[in-house]
């Protein structure tokens, strides 16, 4: 799966294989920061991803109330 792509044009005057570090920052609200730096000339990209959509307050209600029951459901079964 490709999340993003992204061109990091590596100087033609630069003998050798391109030296690219990559990094990948996930953080726990899931926005995904990702970078490419080119380690001769120090160039740098870096790209964020946001989510656009989710759960709404009332979906995520909803769960939350149909979890809890099953929990009881659950708790009720075992005694």
């Amino acid at each position: 799966m490709i999340l993003c792509s992204s061109n990091l044009r590596h100087s033609s005057s630069t003998k050798g294989p391109a030296s690219i570090e990559v990094t990948f920052d996930i953080e726990a609200n899931g926005i995904v920061t990702n970078s490419a730096k080119d380690k001769v000339t120090n160039k740098e990209k870096k790209i964020t991803l946001r989510s656009s959509g989710g759960l709404t307050d009332r979906e995520i209600e909803k769960m939350v109330r149909e979890a809890e029951l099953h929990a009881q459901r659950d708790k009720r079964g075992k005694h």
